[in-house]
């Protein structure tokens, strides 16, 4: 069973890659976004971001189980990545990098706020766009359905 991680920071094209994606590989996409938008008014940033990496092996399996494979759209850093890798949860994981330019302009109807700009400039200082473990994907010049094709091209 194939699952895939897109990674990335935030704005950086990880959804609408994902659900492109989903769509032609018929794969259940997860936005583990989603599930923050439930508890944000209680839980601190930090507990639901802990709380979104401990649900995903269960997600996974789930799905696994039904011979469906998952899509998460969800920034990768090392730490996470060696847990789920300690886990032995795979992925076939890759990077979205658009610039930390293109990144921070609103690009798609996207209106980004001051706490969206911060997180931003914390995953690229972090190395989110660039890692050990992914394949790094430039988008700077590309389309959504070119970043899918060259995905699918890893893939195959």
């Amino acid at each position: 069973m194939k699952n895939i991680w897109i990674s990335g920071s935030v704005n950086s094209g990880k959804s609408t890659a994902s659900k492109s994606l989903g769509l032609k590989l018929k794969m259940a996409v997860i936005e583990l976004d989603a599930f923050s938008e439930f508890v944000e008014n209680f839980m601190s940033f930090e507990e639901y971001l802990k709380l979104n990496y401990q649900i995903i092996p269960e997600i996974v399996e789930i799905y696994n189980k039904r011979n469906i494979g998952v899509i998460i759209a969800y920034p990768l850093g090392v730490e996470n990545y060696e847990n789920l890798k300690a886990q032995l949860i795979k992925f076939k994981i890759f990077t979205l990098d658009p610039s930390l330019e293109i990144a921070l302009t609103e690009r798609g109807g996207r209106k980004l706020n001051n706490w969206e700009r911060e997180r931003i400039n914390h995953h690229y200082d972090n190395n989110v766009n660039d890692n050990y473990f992914s394949i790094r994907i430039d988008t700077r010049n590309k389309s959504v359905e070119e970043t899918v094709i060259e995905i699918i091209d890893y893939l195959e």
